[in-house]
């Protein structure tokens, strides 16, 4: 199990601009970690994934907070 504590107020909506500014869906975060889309949306629930709720209500993830989860997993293999 990945450990997503660490996220919490990670990246806000609210943040300016970057240089990896991409959204993804949690189905396109969960292939990325290799969890299902449901694991990743009790995870935006629990507030332990950051998320941006759009106009139409769907939610997405910033791209840098799956790097971020994708760089502390790696660091914890080694």
């Amino acid at each position: 199990m990945l450990d997503t504590g660490f996220l919490a107020g990670l990246a806000s909506p609210d943040m300016g601009d970057t240089q990896v500014d991409r959204k993804l869906t949690p189905s396109q975060v969960a292939k990325r970690l290799d969890v299902t889309p449901e694991t990743v949306r009790e995870w935006i629930r629990t507030g332990k994934l950051p998320s941006i709720t759009l106009p139409s209500g769907r939610m997405k993830v910033r791209e840098l907070d799956v790097i971020a989860i994708e760089t502390a997993e790696l660091r914890s293999a080694s």
